[in-house]
């Protein structure tokens, strides 16, 4: 096209912008996908450090986006422990639900000196770890007062041995006492190896055979008294019977009263047994002297 003079008009054409609109920056980062872990009561604040860091690799800078992600994977009873936050246009924001997370579900100065001076103790794990826990609890806290507090929770053989190396640092003394600590337990472990109880149903069957054994001893401990006091009581009198003693000699048999007098028996016994001398009046029956 030509001017009023003759030239030709250019058309001056708008420059290309590199920065897509806002609106389509948004939604693009809205729709990517992000691993939100499980809400740790325990350390609300490691939490947060987890999902934040995810943000920062989505390239998720928006807060509405973040609070829209946040809202959508908590728990229910999460949610229901803040739904004065979410329901307040005001604080509908990632910043405020965050802070009041972190509030009502974080430990107080007051808890973490309670958990420091009473239930926090050494048991099962090496004193590193203690001594995390301690500097975790207390991270404003100067090092002296968590050297003296983590001390306090060691064996007291642990600690004359970091009192000797007081010089050194504290990472390092923490080093030590694991060195320490794992000696000890491999020495126990040397010379007094585990013995594996019995189960409780082997320990009830052997009281039960103790008991059943304990009984039959007492019947024959009784058992054997009772014969024992038979045999030494006097024999009591028996009817009449054929006796040795009875016989006057080798070939005769005599009742027992013809064998004690003799002659002079008053009477005998046992007439049709007895082979005293019939002549004798005392061989009469019993009857015939009544």
């Amino acid at each position: 096209m030509l001017n009023s003079d003759g030239e030709e008009k250019k058309k001056t054409l708008p420059a290309e912008s590199t920065n897509p609109p806002a609106a389509a920056s948004d939604a693009s980062v809205c729709h990517v996908s992000i691993n939100i872990p499980k809400f740790y009561k325990p350390d609300p604040e490691m939490f947060f450090l987890n999902i934040e860091s995810q943000f920062a690799l989505a390239k998720i800078t928006s807060d509405h986006t973040r609070y829209v992600h946040l809202t959508a994977k908590l728990e229910p009873e999460i949610l229901a422990e803040v739904s004065d936050v979410i329901r307040n246009p005001e604080t509908q924001t990632y910043i405020k639900l965050k802070e009041a997370i972190i509030k009502r579900f974080g430990q107080t100065d007051e808890d973490r000196l309670n958990r420091l001076l009473g239930s926090m103790d050494l048991g099962d794990k090496q004193p590193s770890q203690l001594l995390r826990e301690i500097q975790k609890l207390a991270p404003d806290v100067p090092t002296k007062i968590v050297r003296g507090l983590w001390l306090k929770k060691l064996p007291g053989h642990v600690q004359q041995i970091l009192q000797a190396v007081s010089h050194v640092d504290l990472s390092q003394q923490a080093e030590i006492a694991d060195k320490v600590v794992s000696v000890q337990t491999s020495s126990i472990a040397a010379v007094r190896p585990e013995v594996n109880p019995p189960p409780p149903s082997n320990l009830a069957d052997l009281s039960q055979d103790i008991k059943t054994l304990t009984k039959t001893m007492t019947e024959f401990i009784n058992t054997f008294r009772a014969s024992s006091s038979r045999s030494r009581s006097p024999a009591r009198s028996l009817p009449y019977r054929s006796h040795s003693r009875e016989s006057g000699s080798q070939d005769r048999k005599y009742c027992y009263l013809h064998y004690k007098f003799g002659k002079d028996a008053r009477f005998c016994r046992n007439p049709l047994m007895c082979q005293f001398p019939q002549s004798n009046p005392g061989n009469e029956s019993p009857s015939s002297h009544q």
